[in-house]
């Protein structure tokens, strides 16, 4: 969901401040984009190891909504900064991997480039991209370090 904030604050920000013609991805980059990031880290996800006691936690209560306020401020922070999330283990790491090698290859291959009409980025660029990214990992541990601090028993249920 984070990334889905991401292309909604990406494609306010274009129309409001008239960046690309207020189009900031094609449909098609848009899809493509999404199928990377989103496909293979579930991947990653899905095969990953449980928390440890997750079976042990308590169910929430019924009344307390899924999304609660906090879980929807973090989405909207981690759209914001648009990256990766935390890494969760290995499995999720080699697949976050692959989903970012998609990425790469869609700005350096050319047909892909013909495709998907990108075009390579200069190593500035590139900079610009792998510091937003880094800066979600960032923001994502201090987070969850002030939740662990403040909720001792929310233990890795801090990953929103």
């Amino acid at each position: 969901m984070g990334c889905l904030f991401g292309f909604i604050i990406s494609f306010l920000g274009a129309a409001i401040f008239d960046i690309a013609g207020g189009v900031p991805f094609l449909p098609l980059q848009t899809l493509w984009i999404n199928f990377t990031t989103l496909l293979f880290q579930a991947i990653g996800l899905g095969y990953g190891a449980p928390a440890a006691g997750l079976m042990d936690r308590k169910p929430r209560q019924p009344d307390r909504p899924i999304l609660t306020r906090g879980l929807l401020l973090w989405l909207a922070t981690a759209g914001l900064v648009i990256g990766v999330g935390t890494f969760a283990d290995r499995t999720f790491v080699i697949w976050t991997g692959v989903s970012i090698l998609t990425l790469i290859l869609a700005t350096v291959l050319g047909p892909l480039q013909t495709f998907l009409k990108t075009t390579s980025l200069d190593g500035r660029q590139w900079l610009i991209c792998t510091t937003v990214a880094l800066t979600i990992v960032a923001v994502a541990e201090i987070r969850k370090a002030v939740v662990r601090r403040n909720h001792p028993r929310m233990g890795d249920d801090s990953r929103g």
